[in-house]
């Protein structure tokens, strides 16, 4: 697997860096765009990724948000437009590269946050063929409400509101933990934090709480998961998900037209697909994507000198 870093810009000249991954061979090759999740940090789970999909014959490639990693603009600002303007670019900028063949583009969207990115930026973008959501959420509003009681959930409102008013009238807002917003199932959130010992991007991740709240409560991908059609979308999950709730993934299913389709894998947590069970995932996403990317690969255009 040959490894590249690149650069592209983004937003208002925010330059954005990430790694482009290829298998051998001077080929256009299909090109598959990996877009993080909750916690988007580059070495958290993307090396594994690609390493699975370029020994299929995918090259990937995979960047960090504006604000984030070594990318350029304000830092851990988490607002769902921007991040989808940085995909909507980085899909520009693989069409600009002569080792990628711009008719057989796809995106994977890496658990729950990055899911539902895939969704919607494969909705927004024509120029993507079709699209693999690990553990997406359908309605962000619900996913939040979904891991509180009733009384947390009020509370956390109250929080929310009282922030809000914060950064109207002093320009401020508290910065929380990411996963002070966003819950997550004992087992992810304890691999985080292992991870996070080591790596202090992550560790050092804190989110303005009103803003990501708010930006959370309002991003409902099952509003535009019917506009990927007639392009292919797969939803995948885990069966035992307590991070984003299995109907989320139904919801979405139900919401798409065809070519659509659902798996969840067995005996499997949040975590589990993008770690313990990453191959038998990566097997469903590369058959999808052999299927439904539109050139046949034995097809691959040799690169013009």
């Amino acid at each position: 697997m040959r490894e590249e870093k690149v650069s592209f810009f983004s937003g208002p000249g925010h330059q954005l860096r990430g790694v482009w991954y290829t298998p051998p061979g001077d080929v256009r090759h299909p090109a598959v765009l990996l877009c993080l999740g909750y916690r988007p940090v580059l070495g958290m789970f993307a090396p594994r990724y690609a390493a699975e999909l370029v020994s299929r014959g995918y090259a990937v490639l995979t960047f960090e948000y504006r604000g984030f990693g070594d990318s350029d603009g304000p830092h851990w600002r988490f607002v769902p437009a921007e991040h989808l303007e940085d995909i909507r670019n980085a899909v520009t900028y693989l069409t600009t590269r002569p080792d990628v063949d711009p008719e057989r583009i796809a995106i994977w969207g890496d658990g729950s946050y990055g899911g539902a990115h895939a969704i919607v930026a494969t909705a927004l973008d024509q120029r993507v063929r079709c699209a693999v959501a690990a553990s997406p959420f359908a309605d962000g509003e619900a996913l939040l409400r979904s891991t509180r009681t009733t009384w947390e959930w009020a509370e956390f409102l109250q929080q929310v509101a009282d922030d809000r008013r914060k950064r109207v009238t002093t320009g401020e807002s508290m910065r929380v933990p990411p996963e002070q917003i966003m819950h997550f199932e004992p087992t992810a959130a304890a691999r985080a934090a292992a991870y996070a010992q080591g790596h202090p991007a992550l560790a050092e991740l804190m989110y303005p709480l009103a803003e990501t709240a708010d930006e959370l409560m309002r991003y409902k991908p099952y509003e535009y998961v019917g506009r990927i059609s007639p392009r292919a979308v797969l939803i995948l999950g885990a069966d035992r998900d307590l991070t984003i709730p299995v109907e989320q993934f139904h919801q979405l299913y139900e919401h798409a037209c065809s070519p659509k389709k659902l798996v969840l894998l067995k005996n499997a947590g949040h975590n589990d697909v993008h770690n313990r069970l990453l191959p038998e995932a990566i097997g469903y996403g590369v058959e999808w994507f052999d299927r439904y990317l539109t050139v046949p690969r034995a097809g691959d255009l040799q690169i013009e000198a």
